[in-house]
């Protein structure tokens, strides 16, 4: 009976990637704004932002846009084992 309680799936599922992966991100200033793909994940930093599926995958590449008013915007590349991530913004001149 103990048997039947183990889900024969439990080791194929421990090998594929996390369905979940959590992203911290930090800048200097604080307050700025993430996007990807013009889409936002965070509104005012410091946050935190989750990928599902196969956007969890530590392999897959983030192409991450930081934006706040008065600075220059700044992509980066960046994988979910990247976190934490931090960046910081040069003020516009």
């Amino acid at each position: 009976a103990t048997v039947a309680s183990v889900p024969p799936t439990s080791t194929a599922t421990t090998a594929t990637a996390p369905s979940l992966a959590k992203v911290r991100v930090g800048s200097e200033p604080d307050g700025v704004s993430v996007t990807e793909d013009g889409v936002e994940l965070c509104s005012s930093t410091p946050c935190d932002f989750l990928y599902k599926g196969t956007d969890a995958d530590p392999a897959t590449q983030h192409s991450l846009t930081f934006a706040r008013t008065g600075y220059r915007p700044q992509t980066r590349i960046v994988k979910v084992g990247d976190s934490p991530v931090s960046v910081k913004l040069i003020a516009e001149r």
